[in-house]
């Protein structure tokens, strides 16, 4: 088979959406690298990480703070920890923490050994832009827009599509269509070759911590 579709399912609950829609799912595209693609199932307040190298020309995936070649696994699980509080928020104005937190979740789908100084260094530039799109979006219910072209980094929330017709459409363009508000921030580093993608479904604060 020479055609992979590059998707990731996901199945959530969300305030924006009546708990019906939980037969819904989220489609996210990871394409161009890999040409094709690849594609991984996962249940309600998953978290979901994707890195695309464009060296090797792959997409790489990690599902709640698994590592796919390291950073150490510990040092993941903690970062999904911050946000997966039991109903408790992030400290959303502790910018050290959040950078630090994203930057694990970010490198956990990539080719390192370690969380990379350069990756958290990008993220704490954010500094407030950071701070206001996770608060607006967890404690707010809004659906942020945060964009420093200057570092390549990106934070936004996706609102649920709410018809079949409306997520076809979202895909033939290339675009995820979530079910439920999903915050997404994403990052270019080490020179280009990586493009890591962070999807946070809202309702992953309502989660217990994984330990």
């Amino acid at each position: 088979m020479n055609v992979l579709v590059a998707t990731v399912l996901v199945c959530l609950a969300g305030l924006f959406v009546p708990l019906s829609a939980l037969a819904n799912d989220t489609t996210i595209p990871c394409k161009s690298p890999p040409k094709e693609g690849a594609s991984v199932a996962f249940h309600p307040g998953t978290q979901i990480t994707y890195t695309q190298d464009r060296q090797n020309n792959t997409c790489t995936f990690s599902v709640n703070g698994a590592v796919a070649t390291s950073p150490p696994a510990n040092q993941v699980l903690d970062a999904l920890n911050v946000f997966r509080g039991g109903g408790k928020l992030p400290p959303f104005d502790d910018v050290k923490t959040m950078a630090s937190a994203i930057a694990a979740l970010l490198a956990a789908s990539a080719p390192v050994e370690k969380v990379p100084d350069e990756l958290i260094g990008l993220i704490a530039k954010a500094d407030k832009g950071l701070t206001r799109c996770l608060s607006e979006f967890f404690d707010k219910k809004v659906l942020p827009l945060v964009e420093f072209k200057e570092i390549r980094f990106n934070c936004k929330g996706l609102a649920p599509y709410k018809e079949a017709e409306e997520k076809a459409a979202l895909l033939r363009q290339g675009e995820a269509a979530v079910a439920v508000p999903t915050l997404v921030i994403s990052v270019q580093w080490q020179q280009g070759r990586f493009l890591s993608a962070l999807y946070l479904p809202m309702t992953i604060v309502q989660m217990a911590p994984i330990r």
